[in-house]
């Protein structure tokens, strides 16, 4: 379960959060609209440490496995970060992602992302200005809003200013960390906010304007988005892969390619990991490990226990067990 350890919550707050659950994990940027899908096999292990403020957070997330994550972080906010370290298939909305790409997750369409294992990411949400920000933020914001506007979801920086970028923000955060008397002053905070946009605008003054890294041909994510979709869809009703090329009319050997290319995993693999992460959160309201197994398709339970063990590092009663017990005990 996460647990988390917070400074005094009004107007700001530093919290540091862990998890051992890839569900609980993603629900510890409680600000963002988020489903996380593990792809890689093990015991999970991640945290965030954030700073929580008026209209803004900076925070970063920590990550042992390879996880598919989806959502959106609403249209009244602009979410974007830096991995401080990241080594293996990684891809933002079809966009391949790398350690020294500004990664863009606020937009209309929300965003996919898939992230390799040991991820470590510093992360800036800010919110957009209102009638009441100052003359200054809101000349920061909007043009930072503008600078991003063009689409693009990994912005390639310099080598050197990515690392800037990445120094700069860790050192706000801990110096917030250090100075905890300034989460109580407003105009501190306000301060901070303007700091860290135009932080942000100064890195992308210098950022190469090459056009975009798409991951083969970007059809090849679409593919891997509605794969995802058609089984969340039909959970009960697993799919081969004979016939998911032909609910996404096209040929097998193109869903091979494509989850090859995209996700660095075969389509079974990929069906598999997207129905077991759908019963890992079916067992936060499921009574029994044969219910939760069956709405996501899974018939032969002894496969369903070895699949769910090499995918999370636990047994499937073990996780019933830990999510349920305060449930039990009431009944």
């Amino acid at each position: 379960m996460p647990t988390a350890e917070s400074a005094p919550s009004q107007p700001a707050c530093i919290e540091v959060r862990s998890s051992n659950d890839i569900h609980e994990q993603a629900e510890l940027l409680d600000t963002w609209n988020q489903e996380y899908c593990q792809m890689s096999g093990g015991r999970f292990d991640g945290s965030v440490r954030s700073l929580l403020g008026s209209g803004i957070r900076l925070f970063i997330e920590r990550m042992n496995r390879a996880v598919f994550q989806r959502g959106d972080v609403g249209s009244d906010k602009l979410a974007l970060g830096i991995p401080i370290k990241l080594s293996g298939q990684a891809v933002l909305c079809g966009e391949s992602s790398h350690l020294d790409g500004l990664h863009v997750f606020s937009g209309p369409s929300g965003f996919e992302f898939l992230s390799p294992e040991n991820l470590l990411f510093i992360g800036l949400e800010m919110s957009l200005p209102s009638a009441a920000s100052s003359p200054e933020e809101r000349l920061l914001i909007r043009e930072l809003q503008r600078r991003l506007q063009d689409g693009r979801r990994v912005i390639p920086l310099p080598a050197n200013r990515a690392h800037d970028l990445r120094a700069l923000l860790g050192a706000m955060l801990d110096g917030l960390k250090a100075n905890s008397e300034t989460l109580n002053d407003a105009k501190s905070l306000a301060a901070f906010k303007r700091a860290a946009a135009g932080a942000v605008l100064e890195i992308l003054s210098h950022s190469d304007v090459r056009p975009r890294s798409r991951v083969g041909n970007i059809t090849n994510w679409q593919v891997a988005s509605q794969t995802r979709r058609l089984v969340e869809d039909a959970p009960d009703c697993p799919m081969s892969v004979v016939e998911l090329a032909l609910r996404l009319g096209v040929s097998r050997r193109t869903v091979q390619y494509a989850c090859q290319s995209s996700l660095g995993v075969k389509p079974t693999s990929y069906l598999r990991a997207l129905r077991l992460n759908g019963a890992r959160r079916e067992m936060r309201n499921a009574h029994s490990v044969t219910e939760a197994a069956t709405r996501w398709g899974f018939w032969h339970f002894g496969n369903f226990a070895r699949d769910y063990r090499t995918m999370f590092g636990e047994l499937p009663s073990q996780t019933l067990t830990r999510m349920n017990t305060p449930l039990r005990d009431q009944n």
